[in-house]
């Protein structure tokens, strides 16, 4: 799908003048393109005090010198 969308795209279709407008071209189109096909996305993650209702102190240290070793 990308390479399809990337050769429909103005940078093959109307290619720039000049090196410096190609490159201005290239940059935007290709940001286009990988918002549509692969968009970024954050993770969401649980502060530390939500897990502390749950688990003791203890375990919680526990847990955060586990993923410090990892």
């Amino acid at each position: 799908m990308f390479k399809d969308e990337l050769r429909r795209s103005t940078l093959f279709t109307r290619p720039a003048d000049t090196v410096d407008d190609y490159v201005h071209k290239l940059n935007n189109t290709l940001r286009q393109l990988l918002d549509k096909v692969a968009p970024t996305w954050t993770r969401c993650c649980h502060p530390q005090k939500q897990i502390s209702k749950w688990l003791s102190a203890e375990a919680v240290d526990a847990k955060l010198a586990r993923r410090r070793l990892e």
